[in-house]
């Protein structure tokens, strides 16, 4: 399983966030994160990389 995660952000306050894909496939996704303060201003982007697993049928099947 791999994942990673990189984050700028150049000011500590925020009141808001939206995230959205960049990627969707069957073994891993991307995402971008948007974080703003409570006038609107952009305070952090973030891009999120991670694998996607599947899902185990039932509990007997999850490790």
């Amino acid at each position: 399983m791999c994942a990673d995660s990189k984050a700028n952000c150049w000011n500590r306050w925020l009141s808001s966030s939206v995230a959205g894909t960049i990627h969707l496939g069957r073994t891993s996704q991307v995402w971008k994160i948007r974080i703003s303060d409570d006038a609107g201003k952009l305070t952090c982007v973030s891009r999120l990389t991670m694998a996607a697993l599947e899902r185990p049928k039932d509990e007997t099947q999850a490790r």
